[in-house]
């Protein structure tokens, strides 16, 4: 009797370890799947801004392309610039907010040229915020949404302002693009794939530590403000420790 029983413990101790084990292995593979499609559906959201950012970029060249061939030529190097960024940030979870600001400067002097008086440019940056991740065609996606809305949709003149600070609460990023405007009512509100894609990416990489908000504060003012923590993102394909 005592044989029995010491042998049907050791075999219920063999099967329930081998069903940890199992266990175990089941919630891994779980994990590799949950990050392959986080990453999947992060690269698809980047190949919606890519283009639309590029489609309008390369507009603002054609149009200098017969008025000012210089000017164009300056423009051409600015595009070049800006593809290179692109392309080389594809598959970058984060970049530092810098040298995205730097990006946006240079598609903002192609739409400078493009809409000349009508448009005057501002931005007020912490220094600290420079070196803040942030995920790549953000501050982009939300300056040509000011731009397309504000300018091309208002027929005088339009400011775009950009700000950054850190929050000293709870540290933060704030970045803040405002410009000349009216919010569209809730029915009828068109903000383009841009600042949903935008909003999506925020919330997969950061969770709800992100936000991003849209509002008319001032009437005739439109302000987009994102917040973004200051760590690595959630989504960024690592397995929680075994």
């Amino acid at each position: 009797m005592c044989g029995f029983l010491t042998f049907g413990c050791w075999t219920s101790v063999y099967l329930g370890f081998h069903f940890l084990e199992e266990r175990r292995r089941a919630e891994k593979e779980s994990w590799r799947l949950a990050a392959a499609l986080s990453r999947a559906r992060l690269d698809a959201l980047r190949a919606q801004v890519n283009p639309h950012f590029l489609f309008n970029a390369l507009n603002s060249l054609r149009a200098l392309i017969d008025e000012n061939p210089v000017r164009a030529r300056d423009a051409v190097t600015r595009l070049a610039s800006i593809l290179r960024y692109s392309l080389s940030t594809d598959s970058d979870a984060t970049v530092p907010f810098g040298i995205e600001l730097d990006f946006v400067m240079d598609y903002l002097e192609l739409e400078l040229l493009r809409f000349e008086d009508r448009l005057t440019v501002t931005k007020r940056i912490q220094p600290e915020t420079l070196e803040r991740p942030i995920p790549p065609m953000l501050l982009q996606t939300l300056v040509e949404n000011a731009v397309k809305y504000g300018v091309s949709q208002n027929p005088g003149s339009v400011e775009l302002s950009i700000h950054a600070v850190i929050d000293p609460i709870d540290d933060r990023l704030c970045i803040r693009v405002e410009n000349t405007g009216h919010l569209a009512p809730e029915k009828s509100r068109s903000t383009g794939t841009g600042l949903r894609n935008a909003r999506e990416r925020l919330q997969r990489l950061f969770g709800g530590s992100a936000e991003l908000q849209i509002a008319e504060d001032t009437p005739g003012r439109v302000r987009v403000a994102v917040y973004v923590p200051n760590g690595q993102p959630l989504a960024a394909g690592v397995l929680p420790a075994s």
